[in-house]
């Protein structure tokens, strides 16, 4: 192919050109100026990386629109009690976006290692006697309702000004 500007992409329904512009060079609406904007944002957060940014604004419009109570059960990872009168169950997560929980996971897997807020509150967690698993998702909770107030107020993450919060 060489240098050609034009790439040829084979499907099974045919052959299509799909144009090589770098993306900084297609003229951009006010909406698409905002979703890039948007998965900046959220990209500057240590553990979350595009595919977490953009699995986050595609599957969960509602990021920085709703409480931090709602988001978490949109997303799958707000505790639900399996009580019955005075008898206590355990707390489980289900429900919510699967998309959305499966790039929670592997985004509190890479911010328990990287991200200093999430790996103290981790390992808090494990030294408290809590399962990893169980820290995990609460590592992916944490990290959901951070992006979410960062997507409410507009502000890019700071690690001094996570950790007095």
């Amino acid at each position: 192919m060489g240098t050609s500007a034009v790439r040829q992409v084979s499907t099974s329904k045919g052959v299509w050109p799909r144009s090589r512009v770098p993306r900084k060079q297609l003229p951009r609406s006010g909406f698409v100026q905002c979703v890039l904007s948007s998965d900046d944002l959220l990209q500057s957060a240590p553990g979350v990386g595009p595919v977490v940014s953009r699995t986050l604004l595609g599957a969960l419009p509602e990021l920085g629109t709703l409480t931090h109570k709602h988001i978490a059960a949109l997303a799958g990872v707000a505790p639900f009690a399996r009580d019955s009168g005075t008898w206590r169950g355990h707390r489980h997560v289900r429900g919510g976006r699967a998309t959305v929980r499966t790039a929670l996971s592997m985004a509190a897997l890479v911010a328990a290692r990287h991200n200093p807020l999430i790996a103290a509150f981790s390992q808090r967690l494990v030294a408290a006697g809590k399962p990893k698993k169980v820290a995990l998702t609460a590592c992916m909770r944490k990290l959901l309702t951070i992006l979410h107030a960062m997507g409410r107020s507009n502000a890019v993450w700071r690690t001094t000004t996570a950790q007095t919060t």
